[in-house]
């Protein structure tokens, strides 16, 4: 079975969330994975926050009802262990420290299931029956 790229969940992803939430506004953060210019790579890195540079999950989909919530997509069964995913994990603690829920979600269908369990809340829930 051919090896599926982080790539291709993404883009699998963001088709599902445009089809299954067309209203729902959500963003992917693919800078890191792009090859800048040093230029443009130290202005971007002049913008970011003090605390981390690296490690920004993937996507962040804003849920309705006010609650963001951070997924760091990964195209393996299990989270791989490097510094570069130590660095993620510790950026998803103060994500977590603050209120917000971040996390990894290893392939596609461990995504669609967090958002749709998301969905799925009594919050949520609330604020679409108002809408």
């Amino acid at each position: 079975m051919p090896r599926i790229s982080e790539h291709q969940v993404s883009t699998a992803f963001a088709a599902w969330l445009k089809h299954t939430y067309p209203f729902m506004p959500f963003r992917f953060d693919l800078i890191a994975d792009m090859p800048l210019p040093m230029k443009f790579a130290r202005r971007n890195g002049q913008l970011h926050g003090a605390l981390f540079t690296k490690g920004h999950p993937d996507v962040l989909i804003y849920v309705p009802g006010g609650k963001p919530v951070f997924l760091e997509l990964k195209a393996t069964q299990t989270v791989p262990k490097s510094k570069h995913t130590d660095t993620q994990r510790a950026y998803h603690e103060v994500l977590r420290g603050l209120g917000y829920d971040a996390d990894f979600y290893c392939g596609l269908k461990e995504a669609q299931n967090k958002v749709l369990n998301v969905m799925q809340s009594k919050k949520v829930k609330k604020w679409l029956s108002k809408t």
